[in-house]
């Protein structure tokens, strides 16, 4: 029950605090938003569990996208920080060392305002500190966790493709350490991975029909060269680990590298993954480094305490426990003060898409009354509209494996459009007319704008304005 109360009330505070002084929801927002509207086995940048979590905002269309996104965010934090203390409690068994590892979280950005931009790291969150303990479970409890390890490891995965880095080291545990070899021969380990690959097969097949662009989007991200900002993402992501470290060590005799084996699969499984993206980053430049290597923070911090040295003293963690709660405490007054304040822009940034977006919804009810806007496209502010008009329009560009687009409508037609008109965003600048929508004009060239409107579009309140021409197509064509 104090568990539960202390995650509770922690998650309760940053959702209020990010639902009110939030100005606008992130575009990974925008992206899983429309993933949902596809409902594929696949999105071009990620698996498919970014855009099912976001599904029931198709379904509920006057449910605001930004309660929904930070309420899920941070109900994600919370099961991962529940995970985070019990996979602590399983390798010590102390529930004063689980709570040691629960309370260093709040060192950490991961579990708040590093989070909220994200439409795939907050699941990771959730699901390996999780994934780690079924693990555990499997090799010291009963091998019939390997259910559940199935279930969470394909969840995993289909949440980002850079959990399939643990399921090597699973796979390869039996290999390195025959003790827990058998283990792996009972039924439920095969009957584990038979579920946990029922979830990414349908995947593969998306992934080759839509020319494997989340491998190609990540790829192109990144050029060959020495990257010595690697350190500097190590240290950006990993610095809870050196204060946890400080504290054990001079509340405790020592530490030590465990000596059983199952404890010794865990560690393995855990930092061998960070040790190979870092080496490979090492060499390669560009990426999102410091966005790959922030979930790895949930597992680490519980498996520190699996290195504290036996002892019978009862450790002397008060200092500890003081110090990470005015941690979080800090951590949060921050955030609310830089968003309260408005530093540097933080609390206004981007807010003017909201103004915009009504804007546009009230010329579309005064051209055609209560005609739903159902689709919208052209350029890149059209993507927004889908979050904040309602009822939450599509886009209108298709799918095409060339250019593959980071947003998209798998089920559009020229028929549609027709039927349920559509708005289109131009450029900035230029002229109001056809030739100002290029990449509309490109993908529909038989399609007519019927009216035409000059917007002028800042980003907030003190921001630049600039011209920006709507279209109008008339529905029922």
């Amino acid at each position: 029950m104090k568990l539960t109360t202390i995650i509770f009330s922690y998650t309760l505070c940053w959702f209020l605090a990010t639902w009110i002084l939030d100005p606008a929801v992130p575009y990974d927002a925008v992206e899983a938003l429309n993933w949902a509207t596809n409902a594929e086995w696949g999105s071009p940048k990620n698996p498919w569990l970014p855009g099912t979590v976001m599904l029931p905002l198709v379904s509920l269309p006057l449910l605001p996208v930004n309660v929904y996104w930070y309420a899920i965010h941070f109900i994600a934090v919370g099961v991962g920080l529940s995970g985070g203390w019990h996979l602590a409690f399983q390798v010590r068994g102390s529930r004063r060392l689980a709570w040691f590892a629960l309370l260093s979280y709040g060192m950490s950005g991961i579990i708040n305002f590093d989070i909220i931009p994200y439409n795939d790291n907050y699941l990771l969150v959730m699901l390996w500190p999780w994934m780690m303990y079924f693990f555990f479970r499997a090799l010291t409890n009963t091998p019939w966790w390997w259910l559940a390890f199935g279930v969470a490891a394909g969840l995993s995965v289909m949440a980002k493709y850079s959990s399939l880095a643990f399921i090597i080291f699973v796979i390869l545990t039996p290999f390195i350490f025959p003790a827990l070899r058998r283990c792996y021969t009972h039924p439920a380990f095969w009957t584990g991975l038979v579920i946990g690959t029922s979830m990414v097969v349908p995947n593969l097949f998306w992934l080759a029909e839509h020319n494997f662009s989340a491998f190609r989007w990540v790829s192109g991200q990144i050029s060959h060269g020495i990257n010595i900002k690697v350190f500097i993402a190590l240290l950006s992501v990993m610095y809870p680990l050196i204060f946890s470290f400080l504290f054990l060590k001079y509340s405790y005799v020592g530490l030590v590298w465990p000596e059983e084996p199952a404890k010794n699969a865990l560690l393995m499984t855990a930092i061998s993954p960070i040790v190979i993206i870092s080496v490979w980053f090492l060499f390669n430049e560009g990426g999102r480094l410091t966005e790959w290597l922030q979930p790895f923070i949930m597992v680490l911090l519980p498996l520190m305490v699996s290195l504290v040295r036996p002892d019978k003293r009862k450790p002397d963690l008060k200092k500890a426990f003081i110090f990470f709660g005015v941690c979080s405490t800090l951590v949060l007054a921050g955030y609310v003060v830089v968003m309260t304040c408005n530093i540097k822009n933080a609390g206004k940034k981007f807010s003017g898409i909201q103004s915009f977006s009504q804007g546009i919804k009230s010329e579309w009810e005064r051209l055609y009354g209560t005609q739903p806007l159902r689709y919208v496209g052209g350029e890149w502010l059209s993507q927004w509209l889908t979050v904040y008009v309602k009822p939450r329009p599509q886009v209108l560009n298709r799918w095409n494996d060339e250019k593959m687009p980071g947003i998209y409508n798998a089920r559009i037609t020229q028929q549609k459009i027709n039927k349920f008109g559509a708005v289109v965003i131009g450029t900035s600048g230029g002229e109001c007319n056809r030739s100002n929508f290029s990449e509309f004009n490109y993908e529909w060239p038989e399609l007519e704008v019927s009216h035409y409107k000059q917007y002028y579009f800042s980003s907030y309140s003190r921001a630049e304005r600039k011209r920006v021409c709507v279209g109008f197509i008339d529905p029922g064509k």
